[in-house]
């Protein structure tokens, strides 16, 4: 063992500390300047919170959004006690408290690391580290800060801040399990593997993956025999967490189900077949997908198209609140050459998601081009061998299909802090330059944040908000809509208002139950006014919307509609009562 490895490296021992304390009053002014983001994946999140506080758990089944991170937001909901107008900064602090949750996990990822590094020592002999344990710990936390200030946004109620958290727990786990092994180590991998499958269903196809070579990976070496029953021990814990939820599922299909993201964003984005409002007489609508919906939408006018959708009686807009279920019978068809075109459109959100996150790269790069090399030590080698492969698994998975930059954070974090924390130098001259590099990476990134920070401050003071998670047309529409006598539980049909997100609804406490919709006549090309103006049968399809007991139809215009009985709410929301329906130009 060299001198460096017996004498404590104290030059950097108060920077991890003092950096996590930096990141956290940062985060805070995320806390409350983050912009508004919400749209209708968020509302999903909320309604299924909701269902969890009030405990209607059969509600919180759904082939497409899994009960891990609303369960977090109702037990946010249920601390603060927070009413519909002010549950939005609650679920900001809930997001901030799971920042700080993936610090503690990045603490243990590292500590594992170090683990790791222990061990080849005592099995190679000694090694020159290129980063001391302090600055180890610092390039974790930075890392992790680039991600919670661009795809993990606190103003995002979204569950990949959480699942990538779990990740990095899982693959700590991991490290522990097979290079310090005890069964408490294999037992808490396939929970927390378990757990990240209960936040985002993608974690049953991660965990296969995972198994599947950690299997491979332990028929070599000396405790092989042990490594494969660690395995099975990992496994049977992950089908305890996972299971009766799949069990659930797969119940309320009436088919095995571990979740039906997959396929309908295959459909959806690789065989074309559209997402909304989908009804078995439109082939022209169905890509090349074969389709026989078993729980279609009802449509209550064919010209223009008018549909109703009662289901789900506490959902704010049933069509995405559980997508799977109107989607039933979509069987998608595999086709290489739209999926090879889709790879190529694809590739650039992937070109993106590496300029985003180009500095913590920019400092491996930079590693290798001083020198530094992967420890040369067999099983740590092999390891890091499992974290590329089920990475690279990942990445191709979205690649083939929808690529978020927020859909591999924690994939990310996880081979960058296996590579650097398994670097070794030739010479200490060497390393003091990669020390240098950590250090200027750390501040670097942290000062970025901060100004991230103060440009959303000034955003939000030029705006004449106090605030960044409050939208002044929302809000405004919900409270209108009050004054106009539709209260909570009533329920409200759209044009155009729920293309956006449904929040607005879901402030007032109201349902959206019917929609029109017709892509005959409505394109993204056109605005709320043209669309309005040569739609057909306009009384007609006011008639089936009061015929759903609909109180009120909400639409979305950039400039003014005019006359036939729209009243302005706020912003571009406008309303047509339903309860007196005025008569409307044809």
């Amino acid at each position: 063992m060299t001198r460096l490895e017996q004498k404590p490296d104290r030059s950097w021992q108060w920077w991890p500390t003092g950096y996590v304390a930096c990141m956290a009053i940062v985060m805070l002014g995320y806390v409350r300047f983050d912009s508004y983001q919400i749209d209708g994946d968020a509302v999903s999140y909320m309604d299924l919170a909701s269902s969890l506080l009030h405990g209607r758990w059969h509600e919180a089944v759904n082939g497409l959004w899994n009960p891990g991170y609303p369960a977090l937001l109702a037990v946010g909901k249920l601390f603060a006690h927070a009413d519909r107008m002010h549950e939005l900064q609650v679920f900001y602090w809930v997001n901030y408290f799971i920042f700080l949750g993936s610090i503690a996990c990045a603490w243990f990822f590292v500590r594992s690391m170090l683990c790791v590094r222990r061990a080849c020592v005592e099995r190679v002999g000694g090694a020159l580290w290129a980063l001391p344990d302090r600055l180890f710990y610092l390039v974790a936390y930075s890392v992790l800060f680039v991600s919670w200030t661009h795809e993990f946004s606190l103003g995002k109620i979204r569950v990949d801040g959480l699942f990538a958290s779990l990740l990095l727990l899982a693959f700590g786990f991991l490290l522990r399990a097979v290079f310090t092994p005890r069964p408490i180590f294999d037992i808490l991998l396939g929970i927390s593997l378990g757990l990240a499958y209960l936040v985002k269903s993608p974690g049953f196809v991660i965990a296969v993956v995972t198994f599947f070579l950690l299997a491979i990976y332990s028929m070599g070496g000396t405790p092989a025999k042990y490594r494969r029953r660690g395995v099975l021990i990992s496994a049977v814990m992950f089908v305890v967490i996972a299971g009766p939820y799949m069990a659930a599922l797969s119940l309320q299909k009436g088919r095995p189900d571990f979740g039906d993201s997959a396929k309908l964003n295959y459909a959806w984005l690789v065989d074309g077949t559209a997402p909304q409002d989908l009804l078995n007489n439109q082939p022209a609508r169905f890509g090349i997908s074969a389709v026989l919906l078993k729980h279609s939408e009802i449509e209550l006018l064919s010209k223009p198209v008018v549909v109703y959708f009662p289901h789900f009686h506490h959902a704010t807009y049933g069509p995405w609140f559980d997508p799977s279920y109107f989607n039933e019978g979509i069987k998608p068809q595999v086709n290489l050459g739209r999926q090879l075109r889709l790879f190529l459109q694809q590739s650039r959100h992937f070109l993106r998601f590496v300029v985003i996150h180009a500095v913590p790269l920019a400092f491996l790069i930079f590693c290798f081009a001083c020198g530094m090399r992967i420890v040369r030590e067999p099983s740590a080698r092999r390891m890091l061998l499992l974290i590329y492969a089920v990475t690279l698994f990942s990445f191709v998975m979205y690649l083939a299909v929808h690529f978020l930059d927020r859909y591999v954070g924690g994939q990310l974090w996880i081979v960058l802090l296996a590579t650097v924390g398994l670097l070794t130098a030739k010479d200490a001259g060497r390393k003091y330059l990669v020390e240098g590099a950590a250090a200027f990476l750390a501040i670097a990134v942290l000062l970025f944040g901060l100004q991230l920070v103060m440009q959303q401050r000034q955003t939000v003071v030029l705006h004449g908000l106090g605030h960044g998670w409050h939208n002044p047309a929302e809000f405004d529409t919900a409270t209108l809509l009050r004054q106009k006598g539709i209260v909570p539980g009533d329920t409200v049909a759209c044009f155009r208002a729920c293309n956006e997100g449904t929040y607005w609804a879901r402030l007032a406490g109201v349902r959206v139950v019917a929609e029109i919709y017709d892509p005959a006549y409505m394109t993204d090309s056109e605005t709320g006014n043209e669309i309005w103006r040569k739609l057909p049968n306009k009384q007609q399809a006011l008639d089936a919307l009061r015929s759903t007991g609909a109180k009120a139809l909400v639409g979305y215009f950039e400039n003014p509609p005019g006359s036939d009985g729209w009243q302005h709410l706020a912003g571009g929301y406008y309303l047509i009562s339903l309860r007196g329906i005025p008569q409307v130009s044809q």
